[in-house]
C-alpha cells in the first residue's frame, strides 16, 4: 500500500557545512538511501559552501543558519540565534543534530520538550572535543547537562558508546549504537573510473584521511622506515590538512621521498583503493573508520590500528583484515611486512572485507537510523 504525502513524517537534520569530512558523507548517504516516501527530510546548516550539498536528492529541502562565513565558530556562534525560530518555521515531528557541536547548539535551543531531538555522536567526545581548541573543550564541559535532555542519542561504535555514558551518564536505552553508512553503492562503479596506471613496483599500499595528529600518519611513517626492502614499495596518502608540511619533512628526513606520495584530497579516491595491495589505517583514535568499510568494499586487505573505536567493530582480525597495535611503530612495521609477503592471505582479508563491507550499505544503514527515529516519533522508549 502507497503512504500518502499528508502521512510523511517530517524530519529535520542539523549539521556543520555539508562537506569534506567523514560525519557529513555518512549523513549524505542516510538521507540519500531515506524512503522519502514516508519522510519529509530537512537539512539545516550552520554555514554554506559545502562541496557534499550537489549530491543532495532534490527532493531534500535544505536550510543555511548562515552564509558567505568563512569561520565554522563564527557561524555556529550565530546558529545559536537562529535555529529555534527556523525549527518553529519547519514545524518538524523530530529533529536530528549529527556533529558535537551542532548537539549541543541542538541540546541548548531545543531543551524545553516541545520538539523530540535525537543527538548523534560520530567520534568518541573525550578525544575530538579535548583536541578541538578552546570552543572544543567547552562543549565538552556541557555534555553531562545538555546530553540527557535529548529523546536519544545514537551512537556510531561501541567504543563511543562507553565514552558517551562515561561522560553523561545516560542510560543503555537511549544510547543505541547504529553504525556508519561506510560506503557509497556508486563505488562499485567509482572504483573503475579514470586510466588504468601501470604498476611500477612491487607492493603498492594507500592511505587515506585529514592530515592530523589524530590519523597518525606520521607513526606510519616511522613504520615505513623500519620496513625491509621498503624502497620497492610505495605509499599514497590521500587528503589534506594541517600537518602536511610537517608529514613531508619528516617523510624526506626518513628517507622515503622516493616511496611516499602525497596526493591531496582526491574527490574519487576508490581506483586509489582498487588498485593498491593494501591500504593501511594508522589512526591514534577514531569514531567508526568508515575509509576502511571503503576499502573493503573495493577487495583491497586493510592493515588498521586497534585505535579506540570502531576498527576492532569493523575487523575480525586475521579474517577481514589485520589489527595492529594503536600508537606502536614496530607492530605497524611488522603488519606491513607481514601482508606484502604473504599474497595468499591478502587475498582472504580481501575477499573477506569485501563480504563484511555489505554490512555498512547505505540501505541497511538507514533504515535502523530511520527505524530509531519512528520508535521515538511514535512514543516508544526503546530497547
Amino acid at each position: 500500500m502507497s503512504v500518502t504525502t499528508e502521512a510523511r513524517r517530517r524530519i529535520a537534520f542539523v549539521c556543520s557545512r555539508f562537506g569534506g569530512g567523514g560525519a557529513e558523507k555518512h549523513l549524505l548517504r542516510i538521507l540519500n538511501a531515506a524512503d522519502h516516501r514516508r519522510y519529509d527530510v530537512h537539512l539545516i546548516l550552520t554555514r554554506d559552501g559545502g562541496n557534499y550539498e550537489q549530491f543532495l536528492r532534490d527532493d531534500i529541502t535544505v536550510h543555511h543558519l548562515s552564509r558567505g562565513i568563512g569561520s565554522s565558530t563564527l557561524a555556529l556562534a550565530l546558529g545559536y540565534g537562529k535555529l529555534s525560530g527556523l525549527v518553529a518555521k519547519i514545524t518538524p515531528d523530530l529533529v536530528v543534530s549529527f556533529m558535537d557541536r551542532q548537539n549541543v547548539m541542538v541540546a541548548r535551543a531545543l531543551g524545553n520538550g516541545k520538539i523530540p531531538f535525537v543527538l548523534c555522536c560520530q567520534n568518541m567526545p573525550s578525544k575530538s572535543l579535548a583536541d578541538g581548541g578552546w570552543m572544543g573543550r567547552w562543549h565538552l564541559r556541557q555534555l553531562a547537562k545538555l546530553y540527557p535532555r535529548c529523546a536519544r542519542l545514537i551512537c556510531i561504535s561501541r567504543g563511543v558508546q562507553r565514552d558517551v555514558r562515561r561522560l553523561t551518564g545516560m542510560p543503555d536505552h537511549k544510547t543505541p549504537v547504529v553504525y556508519n553508512a561506510g560506503y557509497d553503492e556508486a563505488i562499485h562503479t567509482l572504483q573503475f573510473e579514470g586510466e588504468e596506471q601501470p604498476k611500477n613496483t612491487n607492493f603498492r599500499m594507500v592511505a587515506c584521511g585529514r592530515l592530523t595528529t589524530q590519523k597518525g600518519f606520521d607513526l606510519l611513517l616511522r613504520a615505513l622506515a623500519q620496513v625491509p626492502g621498503i624502497t620497492e614499495m610505495r605509499l599514497d596518502i590521500l587528503g589534506t590538512g594541517p600537518d602536511e608540511d610537517a608529514l613531508k619533512e619528516l617523510r624526506d628526513d626518513l628517507g622515503l621521498s622516493q616511496v611516499v606520495n602525497f596526493l591531496g584530497f582526491q574527490s574519487n579516491p576508490y581506483p586509489f583503493f582498487r588498485r593498491a595491495d593494501l591500504f593501511v589505517l594508522s589512526s591514534r583514535w577514531e569514531g567508526f573508520g568508515n575509509v576502511i568499510t571503503e576499502a573493503m568494499a573495493c577487495g583491497t586487505p586493510v592493515l588498521s590500528t586497534n585505535c579506540p573505536a570502531g576498527p576492532d567493530e569493523i575487523i575480525t582480525h586475521g579474517h577481514s583484515g589485520w589489527l595492529v597495535e594503536t600508537e606502536n611503530v614496530a607492530a605497524i612495521a611488522e603488519g606491513i611486512r607481514t601482508l606484502a609477503s604473504d599474497p595468499e592471505l591478502r587475498a582472504k582479508l580481501g575477499r573477506n572485507g569485501s563480504v563484511r563491507s555489505a554490512d555498512f550499505s547505505p540501505a541497511t544503514i538507514s533504515r535502523q537510523y530511520f527505524d530509531q527515529f519512528d520508535q521515538i516519533i511514535s512514543g516508544e522508549q526503546g530497547s
